[in-house]
């Protein structure tokens, strides 16, 4: 349990500057959640007001003119629009989610690296040349390539396959 806490203690560490940016990616996660509940509203307004007779929805009236509130081709072409809006909303909210993931992502990975060639650089030629050859660098070298794995967006192991 120790091992783990300090793993995720060194992972929070390593996080410093990216917090709001991993923050907001976790936000536009959950706005993708909403758009997808939001998808069958438009459907639900045409066919409650327009096949059912009933009347449109009391907040959607509100924002619509009287006329087209009142008119069965006025609530179809309303639910039309509402149904491209929410549309373009969840490609805006998937193009957002996938630049930042894909940007804090190459960052985060660049930072890694550059510690990495800074503690290279460090290391005396001997210790590197020694009887250990290269053992100081292999354990750094793993961590560099699992944090690789862990930083890919969904969006690139899903196309991976």
């Amino acid at each position: 349990m120790s091992a783990n806490r300090r793993l995720y203690r060194r992972l929070f560490a390593e996080t410093r500057g990216f917090r709001p940016r991993i923050g907001a990616l976790v936000g536009l996660s959950a706005m993708s959640s909403v758009f997808a509940l939001l998808t069958p509203v438009p459907l639900k307004i045409a066919v409650d007001s327009v096949v059912s007779n009933q009347p449109m929805p009391p907040l959607l009236a509100a924002v619509v003119p009287e006329t087209v509130a009142d008119s069965k081709t006025g609530t179809l072409i309303v639910a039309s629009v509402l149904f491209v809006v929410i549309a373009l909303l969840k490609q805006l909210q998937s193009f957002a989610a996938l630049w930042l993931a894909t940007g804090t992502g190459q960052r985060l990975l660049l930072r890694l690296r550059s510690r990495l060639f800074r503690h290279a650089e460090e290391l005396s030629l001997a210790s590197v040349l020694g009887a250990h050859h290269g053992v100081t660098l292999r354990p750094r070298y793993r961590d560099i390539e699992r944090r690789e794995t862990w930083l890919e967006s969904p969006h690139e192991k899903a196309e991976a396959r």
